[in-house]
């Protein structure tokens, strides 16, 4: 069953009631009702036994049913999503409140990423998609908000613009997805120019957006000669919502204090408040601050992995580590378990880390796998050793080939890395 604190159950009462005000939710009306009316055990026990979860494919198309009908003339911010998966654009609702609640989160979130304080008008540049994104919005009001002197350019710019702004600029410290980074370092090899040059007096990226593992960072870290931390949001719930501190051993999921959060295991749906161990599973959150739009026991395509035991740092917050869209994870035939893209990235850079791009290509009918990959320095490891590891992990025949450094096609927004044909 879940635990909810006193702040956290008024919340949830309070959250029942705007979302009886909404065209998606007024059919379970009479449920909502008897939630709000039971006493506290009763509640919770109703809460997961009947109200189904609902996923993307739910929402897309049907935005607007999610508003309530009281918070429509107090919508400030409306986004096309920047976390679709399924292809499809996608909206998303923010009333005023919402926005001011993001920016003390985004406060929070960043002065305890940094190793170092970076003082007022620091200068700081935002390279993310900005045309009618969540993201795009958010990130600027976060970064204004901590006071440093802001740059930005859209991500859809050519690398040469990327790169240009970068050292007219000069920034300190860059806020990001990796695939933007991945595209600047790949153009500048291919050109033969020397990376750190292009990256000057850059000491902190930000990443946020796409999974990174960390493997993929220490190599960004070693090419690039900077310190990297890692944000995340969820367009649907709001952003940022946590962040890593300089610990980096997965990021505080600072939203959690005013948020259901549940973790579907496959076996049973969890509380997070029960779990005592590692615990991948699917992510699952209502989240009780939402005013622009109500999402009650929303599925948000992610696999995570959530850490109950306590950072160095002291924060009380939960940990989670975001490991890929549920869409692009291979069920081992071995072990059972998701196989996710960034045990991909991670198991590959622990056999090579001179590898830098990579594509698996999955045959689930066949069992059978086809992995594409590129080298950023000479290969380390035998094509044969990376086929023998994959192959005891996955359960299933995998064939290995080697391309030529910068031949592997980067799809945008997200970066698939493993595709099911």
């Amino acid at each position: 069953m879940l635990e909810l604190n006193a702040e956290q159950l008024e919340m949830l009462k309070k959250y029942l009631s705007r979302a009886m005000n909404t065209e998606f939710y007024m059919p379970m009306k009479h449920i909502l009702r008897s939630l709000i009316d039971s006493d506290v055990d009763t509640m919770l026990s109703i809460f997961q036994k009947s109200i189904p979860i609902i996923t993307k494919d739910t929402i897309i198309g049907n935005e607007k049913s999610f508003i309530p009908k009281e918070a429509y003339h107090r919508i400030r911010l409306t986004c096309c999503s920047s976390g679709t998966s399924r292809g499809k654009p996608s909206f998303t609702f923010y009333t005023g409140d919402e926005l001011l609640y993001f920016k003390k989160l985004s406060k929070r979130i960043h002065n305890n990423m940094l190793r170092r304080e970076f003082g007022l008008g620091t200068p700081a540049l935002i390279i993310v998609p900005f045309f009618m994104t969540a993201m795009g919005a958010i990130v600027f009001l976060q970064l204004m908000d901590v006071g440093y002197n802001i740059s930005f350019v859209d991500s859809g710019a050519p690398v040469a613009k990327l790169t240009e702004t970068i050292k007219n600029v000069g920034p300190l410290i860059i806020k990001t997805t990796p695939d933007i980074i991945y595209e600047i370092i790949e153009n500048e090899v291919m050109d033969g120019i020397e990376i750190k040059n292009v990256f000057g007096d850059v000491e902190h990226i930000q990443f946020t957006g796409n999974v990174i593992g960390y493997a993929r960072r220490r190599q960004i870290e070693s090419i690039l000669d900077v310190e990297t931390s890692e944000t995340f949001g969820i367009s649907e719930l709001g952003g940022p919502l946590g962040g890593e501190c300089y610990h980096k051993n997965g990021m505080h999921f600072y939203a959690s204090e005013k948020m259901i959060i549940e973790l579907d295991t496959e076996n049973k749906v969890l509380d997070i408040n029960v779990i005592d161990k590692p615990t991948r599973g699917k992510l699952i959150a209502t989240p009780l601050y939402r005013e622009g739009m109500i999402l009650l026991r929303y599925f948000t395509d992610d696999i995570v992995e959530i850490d109950p035991n306590k950072c160095g740092c002291g924060d009380e917050n939960i940990r989670m580590k975001f490991l890929g869209k549920i869409q692009y994870c291979f069920r081992s035939n071995k072990t059972g378990e998701y196989f996710t893209p960034r045990d991909l990235e991670e198991t590959l850079l622990s056999i090579d880390d001179s590898i830098w791009e990579f594509m698996l290509y999955v045959d689930r009918d066949k069992e059978k796998g086809r992995l594409i990959i590129e080298y950023l320095w000479d290969p380390k490891a035998s094509i044969n050793e990376i086929k023998n590891v994959l192959e005891d992990i996955l359960g299933i025949k995998i064939r290995v080939e080697k391309v030529v450094f910068g031949k592997i096609n980067r799809t945008k927004p997200k970066r698939n890395r493993i595709v099911f044909v």
